[in-house]
């Protein structure tokens, strides 16, 4: 990985790393395209991983191809356009090598015998109606992977629902305890549970608590080397054991008293 991680940065990296599948909700500007790419180096480091997808809007695939050349030693493929078959095929047969593409792209495209090792959808806001084709063709794409991250800085924009249909593309096992009656009402910290001391900051492999997401916003000012839209001084929130139970956190390390 070229770059440094902040400690936020750094526990999401490892938050998708431990619990393989998992929403990212921090805001924008927060730097989620940086976690993402830090864990497909240590996926591709440590455990031989040869394959990763992207899946983006349009507009921010550029992004990302100049995001994972400067941050990392993995080759991204940019599908789509004309040459879209033609690049596929050449990711599939590289290896630790990245195919980005779009939602309608994903859609057409014909899909080798390739297993990504990570799937990542950025603006997974995008997929929250299950109806949908585009929203069909990122499920088979996530369902056929170890590891998945779903990014948006905006997990749930008007209802609850939302956010539970992006578990449910994640972790489908946590929806059978969710009370949905009381969900559309806004109760949620029924469902929280306790998750052991550290949450998802202990060692990779150990997934205790099942958390299902991470959202995060500032809790100070940060160094302006990347741009925020809103204020910061929120505090952060990280989604508990049962998905939907909020329990607050500071971005920072908590010192222990003793």
């Amino acid at each position: 990985l070229r770059g440094s991680l902040r400690a936020y940065q750094d526990f999401g990296a490892r938050f998708i790393l431990a619990q393989r599948r998992v929403i990212i909700g921090d805001e924008m500007g927060l730097g989620k395209t940086f976690q993402v790419i830090a864990a497909m180096t240590h996926l591709a480091a440590a455990e031989d991983a040869t394959h990763f997808v992207v899946v983006c809007p349009a507009s921010v695939t550029i992004n990302w191809q100049r995001e994972i050349l400067q941050h990392s030693l993995l080759t991204p493929y940019l599908a789509h356009g004309e040459q879209r078959d033609q690049v596929l095929h050449d990711w599939a047969s590289s290896s630790r090598s990245v195919l980005i593409t779009t939602y309608e792209t994903l859609r057409s495209l014909d899909w080798p015998p390739v297993q990504a090792s990570m799937v990542t959808i950025d603006e997974a806001h995008y997929i929250k109606n299950p109806a949908t084709k585009r929203t069909q063709a990122c499920a088979r794409l996530i369902s056929a992977s170890p590891y998945v991250a779903l990014l948006s800085g905006t997990p749930m924009e008007n209802r609850v629902d939302e956010v539970v249909e992006l578990i449910r593309l994640v972790q489908p096992a946590l929806l059978s305890s969710l009370d949905r009656p009381r969900l559309r009402l806004g109760v949620l910290h029924h469902l929280a549970a306790d998750v052991p001391q550290g949450g998802p900051r202990h060692r990779h492999g150990e997934r205790a608590g099942r958390p299902a997401a991470a959202v995060r916003k500032p809790s100070r000012p940060l160094p302006r080397t990347r741009p925020l839209r809103r204020p910061a001084g929120r505090r952060a929130a990280v989604f508990r054991r049962a998905g939907l139970g909020l329990l607050g956190h500071d971005l920072e390390p908590r010192r222990s008293p003793h």
